[in-house]
């Protein structure tokens, strides 16, 4: 038997075409989600993360915040410390990966955010070097 997870999602985004509007508009549809309704979950295909774009934050468990270029943030509440390892790179690198999550939005002080509640991902390139 295979253990790999399998994930319907509802739409896979380009790492370079995530949008931000959708995510919100997605979010907004919580009450519909329930017993008949699952919560819809949504893949971004190839995403590059450099060292600059991850922030982890270590209180009451490690949390992992990844600020992708489109302006939508990814996060990891409750992250293992194999997976902080994995977006912690110590060189001038990126690691490119896919990532499965659920739409969210962030409200803060007044500001409202699109983010991606990281569900899984998957490491596709790695390179010490990024130009």
């Amino acid at each position: 038997m295979n253990d790999e997870a399998i994930y319907y999602v509802d739409y896979i985004y380009d790492s370079n075409n995530i949008k931000g509007t959708d995510i919100l508009e997605i979010a907004e549809l919580e009450d519909l989600w329930g017993k008949d309704i699952d919560e819809p979950f949504i893949a971004v295909h190839g995403l590059k993360i450099t060292p600059d774009m991850v922030t982890i934050y270590d209180k009451r468990g490690y949390t992992i915040k990844i600020k992708t270029p489109s302006g939508v943030d990814i996060i990891k509440f409750r992250a293992t410390e194999e997976e902080c390892e994995i977006f912690q790179t110590n060189n001038k690198g990126f690691i490119e990966v896919d990532i499965i999550g659920r739409c969210s939005k962030n409200e803060w002080m007044g500001n409202i955010s699109p983010q991606i509640f990281l569900e899984d991902f998957q490491v596709i390139d790695s390179n010490k070097y990024y130009f």
